[in-house]
């Protein structure tokens, strides 16, 4: 099989009608139990993704649910490499070793529109700004899938787990994720080559956003913060570590992000870039020009306007 090459296309598909399906305007938080990528070889992967399933109240045996694998690809129109296909069969082949019993199948309709070389460009701005779109194909599903056709019922649930050959940030898995939430699948984790921890995100207390007393103190949050106040200093900024997440809170929104979605793989990334560098040219590759970012500080220490 070339990397181009998918399945058989299956025309009387393409003649099903398929419900509608929408994008978020902001990505949507994964679920808290994703927040590792489990190796697919590995032997406990049925046993981890069958608490899962308990734990969200349903019983994969006796209710006959089917497991729905999504990966990252483009349509095959594209004559676009699709290494993705490769490792979705052997997560396949994995799966129905532990569930023999199991139907498996193959999101090979559901593919990307916009085409954002994350595999080529790993740069924490072009992870934060750039949109990933999802679409849909029935031609190239070779074997039914009633998500298509109509949202899943709360008690029969459209189980999802999602396939990558390698995570690096996390981003084309969490936005992936995102559209299949929002669409009403119930994702039950990801899928990779080796197991990381790159997609854990923030779970933030009731008032995550409500209080300036100290830095933000959620997750990675803390040494992020130091890091982004460390940078502001070199420019001769004074900002606190709390003010640093304020100012990026602000440069994430117009890009359908926030603090509470970013992966610890682009929190990494972000990291990485600006240990060295300084914060204001960073927001500004956001598009938060320098005029908002004062403007912003002199809002939160309540500061008129010169």
């Amino acid at each position: 099989m070339s990397g181009t090459e998918y399945h058989h296309m299956n025309p009387a598909a393409a003649q099903s009608p398929v419900r509608p399906f929408s994008h978020p305007d902001a990505r949507l938080p994964l679920p808290g139990h994703m927040k590792a990528a489990l190796a697919y070889c590995n032997n406990d992967i049925g046993a981890t993704l069958d608490k899962t399933i308990r734990d969200l109240g349903y019983d994969r045996a006796a209710q006959g649910h089917d497991i729905i694998i999504a990966y990252p690809h483009k349509h095959p129109d594209r004559q676009h490499r699709n290494d993705g296909l490769y490792f979705a069969l052997a997560a396949e082949d994995a799966l129905k070793k532990h569930w023999p019993e199991t139907r498996i199948v193959l999101a090979h309709a559901l593919y990307e529109t916009v085409h954002l070389d994350r595999s080529g460009n790993f740069s924490s701005h072009h992870a934060l700004t750039g949109r990933q779109h999802f679409a849909i194909d029935p031609a190239l599903q070779d074997h039914p899938l009633p998500f298509l056709r109509e949202r899943p019922a709360a008690d029969k649930p459209a189980l999802f787990v999602i396939v990558d050959d390698i995570i690096e940030q996390g981003t084309t898995i969490a936005n992936m994720a995102s559209f299949v939430t929002h669409n009403g699948g119930t994702l039950l984790g990801a899928l990779t080559s080796t197991q990381t921890s790159a997609l854990q995100q923030i779970k933030p207390s009731p008032h995550f956003f409500s209080t300036l007393e100290k830095p933000f103190d959620h997750g990675f949050l803390p040494t992020l913060a130091t890091w982004f106040a460390e940078a502001a200093q070199r420019e001769k900024n004074d900002y606190t570590p709390t003010e640093t997440m304020i100012l990026l809170e602000e440069a994430l929104k117009p890009h359908g992000r926030s603090l509470l979605t970013l992966t610890q793989g682009e929190c990494n990334s972000m990291s990485t870039h600006v240990v060295v560098n300084k914060l204001s040219p960073f927001l500004r590759e956001l598009g938060m020009p320098a005029e908002r970012q004062d403007a912003i500080i002199r809002a939160v220490r309540h500061t008129p306007s010169p």
